[in-house]
């Protein structure tokens, strides 16, 4: 047996760089990456063919300060090369990792990274295919048998092969969690792991070591199944796509020499099991391990390991045997009910193999079978009832567990998100901060593109009705109010129903004389959690990306926000998965519809739902009128403070909204009947006529897109309505003489 560290033995066949290749299914014709730094920091990586890859590696070896890695995945390659590969040049997906390292704030033991690998050998069915000890961790590999699918030919192909490994990535990160420990997000295809038979100098020398432990090779089909029987979501553009599942492979059935295996490992298991439940049969009562656990947690941690390797269906482990094995060693003083047990596991008899993570398979529920004789008050501590105190202190500490997962799982996305990004793009020089694009506007002078917007106002000041008004606007291209709108598809989400949204929007067809093309106004009939997020987010994400809406309508922000605290930091994560809506859209805006508080001043709760907006609009009305006023209270890229003045009139059981005065209405009904072309020479003589106008004055003036407002601007040169004059626009000779148009 070889021992790595820690003294953890493992199959007794030592694995160098060659066979870790040979293992990895390295065919002539493949390459692989060999990466190096020394002392002076200074990384280098030639890509070889996998025929060299261990000579080159024996030509580095003795140099003891020179780390080395190589990649997991074959890359393509001309012999030699100053980079290692990027992942769209990985040419096939050969197996699964996971880098384990032993320090403060990740695994705090080699013990817990061994933790880490049984849970997730449980799950697949099978220990790794070899363990590298990296000097300070583990590394364990389990390899794929070859497929076509795996040959990564096709973008298709390749994006599966993505999508395999964020989910792979979340079921590692989750499993450590559970363990206590934190993992790097190490899940990308042209990912590079320590080379066995080398040395790590990250800190002091170690060597590094592998051996072929006792796993089988993985099927790839068994590998997607049991991911997507965890529900987990990869993170890239196509998470919504389902992978495919052959029904007709029964995943607990292995091989007789595979078998064979997994039942050594078992009975390894078992013995270890028992020989700790027989050493904690003599702690002495209040006893508690250098980690602060006292015999009830430990022994529910070995529950826990005997219903894991039960749950996975193996024939070495029956429901009898993992019974015998508490019988036989637990605590004798009547600490554990066999009847309990007993229930407990007949319980998850039927059930299918791996349908949560690990740490959810036994522990919780076997918490709720240790029955501690030492008094009705205590063992009703232990067993909890929903009328006890104490039961509901456990239900709030295991609803904080479940809200620090899903921040978890959030951070980890983010994380992992950052890999390839082109930071160097992140700035700016003078000159290309000059060249950015105005913000185009959707409504003149109301909305804009690229913004996350607010409409607030206590109940009943008809906010909806006026956001409504925009939406369809724009779903129709038609003026609001007289202002140029710019036409985009639009996504409704209504919080509150989409009832009473048929009639408003009939109504508003009938008084604008104008259809709405259904695929341009679209609604959703009910929230989306932006607290919790989950598979409804991750769907609507892909549904606005796909579907390439300009404008997302949140109403309203309290429907939206699931289970948040609403005056605490819980909102930050509702405003970020607003920002994520903002970018899912087409170049557009998402606009969020909020109460106020009583004094009818900010959105109610937490001030950073104002503060990351671009733009808010405020809504007021007076006791029974049907006036309002909208006012600018924030505009992050123009002038705030502005006021337009609102009616709502009644028609056909709802409200349509105009202007406040029939002659304001009458004077925005003209202005939209102008060409683009009568509107800029409009402002041109009105506004301009004696200083000037830059194009930007202009699109600021007319409310026209940046588009339009430049293809104007070029015909009025070239007819000579227009010339440049010191950078300015100004009037021709004979718009001077001939007055406005």
């Amino acid at each position: 047996m070889t021992a790595l560290d820690g003294g953890t033995t493992r199959s007794d066949s030592e694995v160098g760089i060659a066979e870790l290749l040979h293992l990895l299914g390295r065919v002539p014709g493949e390459f692989t990456a060999i990466c190096t730094q020394g002392s002076d920091g200074l990384f280098d990586a030639r890509v070889v063919p996998t025929d060299f890859a261990a000579s080159h590696v024996d030509s580095l070896l003795g140099r003891d300060t020179m780390d080395i890695w190589y990649s997991v995945n074959p890359t393509a390659g001309q012999g030699s090369s100053r980079r290692k590969g990027r992942a769209e040049d990985v040419t096939r997906l050969a197996g699964l990792w996971a880098d384990l390292d032993v320090k403060e704030g990740f695994c705090a033991s080699i013990d817990v990274a061994e933790l880490i690998i049984e849970k997730l050998s449980v799950v697949l069915g099978t220990r790794p295919t070899v363990l590298v000890a990296s000097g300070h961790g583990l590394q364990p590999i389990w390899i794929f048998e070859r497929c076509d699918d795996l040959t990564l030919n096709t973008e298709a192909k390749r994006a599966a092969a993505t999508d395999l490994l964020d989910q792979w990535g979340a079921l590692v990160h989750l499993t450590a969690a559970e363990c206590g420990a934190k993992v790097d997000p190490v899940f990308n295809l042209d990912r590079i792991l320590r080379v066995p038979g080398t040395v790590n100098n990250k800190a002091e020398p170690v060597p590094t070591r592998g051996v072929r432990d006792a796993g089988e090779f993985l099927p790839l089909d068994w590998v997607r199944g049991v991911l997507n029987e965890y529900d987990l979501a990869p993170r890239g553009h196509n998470r919504d796509r389902e992978m495919p599942v052959d029904e007709n492979i029964v995943y607990n059935e292995l091989g007789p020499e595979a078998q064979a295996r997994v039942d050594g490992w078992i009975r390894e298991a078992l013995r270890g099991i028992g020989a700790e439940l027989d050493d904690l049969a003599g702690w002495e009562p209040g006893r508690r391990d250098e980690d602060g656990r006292g015999w009830e947690r430990r022994c529910s941690d070995a529950a826990y390991r005997l219903g894991a390797l039960f749950r996975s269906g193996w024939n070495a482990l029956t429901e009898d045997a993992a019974l015998r094995v508490f019988l036989d060693h637990a605590p004798t003083d009547g600490q554990w009910t066999e009847l309990n047990l007993h229930n407990k596991w007949a319980s998850q008899r039927d059930r299918a193999p791996a349908v949560a993570f690990p740490a959810v398979l036994m522990v919780d529920r076997l918490k709720n079978a240790v029955a501690v004789q030492q008094g009705p008050a205590d063992r009703r501590m232990v067993l909890g009832s929903p009328d006890d105190e104490a039961f509901e202190r456990r239900v709030e500490a295991e609803l904080l567990t479940l809200r620090a997962r899903n921040e978890a799982r959030r951070r980890f996305d983010a994380e992992s998100a950052v890999t390839d990004t082109d930071f160097d793009g992140e700035y700016l020089s003078g000159g290309q901060l000059d060249d950015l694009p105005v913000p185009e506007p959707l409504i003149e002078g109301v909305l804009v593109r690229h913004a996350y917007g607010i409409t607030r106002g206590r109940d009943a000041t008809f906010k909806s009705f006026i956001v409504l008004d925009w939406a369809l606007s724009m779903a129709a291209g038609v003026p609001w109010q007289g202002r140029v709108t710019e036409r985009v598809k639009v996504l409704y989400i209504a919080g509150e129903g989409a009832y009473g949204l048929a009639s408003r929007k009939r109504v508003w067809e009938e008084s604008h004389s104008q259809g709405v093309d259904p695929s341009w106004f679209v609604v959703r009939k009910s929230p989306v959690n932006l607290y919790r997020g989950g598979p409804d987010l991750d769907h609507l994400l892909g549904y606005i990306e796909e579907n390439k809406f300009g404008f997302v309508v949140l109403d309203t922000l309290r429907k939206m926000s699931g289970g948040a605290d609403g005056n605490g930091s819980d909102m930050g994560v509702v405003v970020d998965n607003i920002d994520r809506i903002r970018r899912a859209t087409d170049r557009g805006s998402v606009h969020v519809v909020a109460h106020t508080g009583k004094v009818d001043g900010d959105v109610r709760g937490f001030s950073g739902i104002e503060d990351d907006a671009d733009l808010v609009w405020s809504v007021k009305r007076k006791a029974g009128s049907t006036r309002v006023s909208l006012t600018c209270a924030k505009m992050k890229d123009g002038p705030d403070g502005q006021t337009i003045d609102l009616r709502l009139r009644e028609l056909n059981g709802s409200l349509v909204v105009e202007h406040a005065d029939v002659a304001t209405q009458e004077l925005a009904t003209e202005a939209e009947s102008r060409t683009p072309i009568e509107r800029i020479m409009h402002a041109m003589h009105e506004k301009f006529a004696d200083t000037g106008a830059s194009t930007k004055d202009l699109m600021r003036s007319t409310g026209l897109p940046q588009s339009t407002t430049y293809r104007v601007r070029k015909e009025l040169l070239r007819n000579g309505r227009l010339r440049e004059k010191a950078g300015q626009l100004v009037l021709g000779p004979a718009e001077v003489s001939g007055g406005p148009s």
